[in-house]
């Protein structure tokens, strides 16, 4: 019947947004280690959902923004038409246009899903990257896909892949 609440969908979506929450937490805190770590500076701090998935400061400045995302499908990936992408470049397009902008201009996903070869982001990986090659399949897909997901995703700018700086 129509308008039945699904006990086992709602669990399912319970299940998979503490699943999100709980591998945003792990990933930060991993992070924050790390740059700790790394740099024997103890004023890397971080910030969970307030400026992104996960901001971290040094001295009181936002250096890095953070997306997670998290599936149990073992066969999700990140191709140039995946929604979780596009919702990835909307939210820092927001943040940019907020005037937000660490000054290395890191902004870093962290997915459990794959990147699938040739894909923009398998080209922004840190060990292969060709930012100029991911900037120009991303502006393709904008400028061409009918998917609307992917249309929300460049917002708010009309054109957002082309005003971004893909670095």
């Amino acid at each position: 019947m129509a308008g039945e609440i699904n006990a086992a969908s709602v669990g399912g979506r319970a299940r998979d947004a503490f699943l999100g929450y709980t591998y945003q937490s792990e990933v930060a805190l991993l992070e924050l280690t790390r740059r700790r770590i790394a740099s024997a500076d103890p004023e890397w701090s971080l910030t969970i959902e307030v400026f992104d998935d996960v901001a971290f400061e040094r001295d009181g400045s936002l250096e890095e923004f953070f997306q997670t995302k998290h599936s149990r499908n073992a066969e999700k990936d990140l191709g140039d038409h995946s929604v979780d992408l596009w919702r990835t470049i909307r939210n820092w397009s927001e943040l940019v246009a907020k005037g937000f902008s660490p000054p290395h201009g890191t902004f870093t996903l962290w997915t459990t899903a794959a990147a699938r070869e040739g894909s923009a982001a398998a080209l922004l990986r840190a060990e292969e990257r060709a930012p100029e090659s991911a900037h120009e399949q991303l502006v393709l897909v904008a400028r061409t896909s009918e998917n609307q997901q992917i249309a929300k995703g460049t917002k708010p700018s009309s054109d957002l892949a082309t005003t971004l700086a893909v670095r």
